[in-house]
């Protein structure tokens, strides 16, 4: 049976590669359960499969469950947290107006790796 990263914080940040540098690529919710197919050569990260793709997320906030010995270790990604962070883009914002003064409203990313 594939082992599986068994989310234990509300909102579990999805990077592109084993650092919190890295481009954010989504969110899991407390209580997934996400396969695991590889990890960090000091096990600090797990690569797990996603609804948006492979991605890693950081062992300290995800209990990983199942047969640990034979997952493998894989190298970082082939660009450079520096250049994976570029590729992002900036979350929208939004601007409302109550009782005639205008609130501008921001996505805010999760506090966790």
């Amino acid at each position: 049976e594939t082992p599986v990263a068994l989310v234990r914080t509300p909102v579990l940040n999805l990077r592109a590669g084993p650092d919190v540098s890295f481009a954010l690529l989504g969110h899991a919710i407390e209580g997934a359960r996400l396969p695991i197919i590889g990890r960090s050569a000091d096990s600090s990260w797990w690569r797990v499969r996603t609804s948006v793709g492979e991605a890693w997320v950081f062992g300290g906030l995800v209990e990983a469950l199942g047969l640990l010995d034979d997952v493998a270790v894989l190298a970082s990604a082939a660009a450079t947290p520096a250049a994976q962070a570029n590729k992002s883009v900036a979350p929208p914002t939004f601007t409302i107006t109550v009782d005639g003064q205008p609130i501008l409203l921001r996505q805010v990313q999760a506090t966790n790796p």
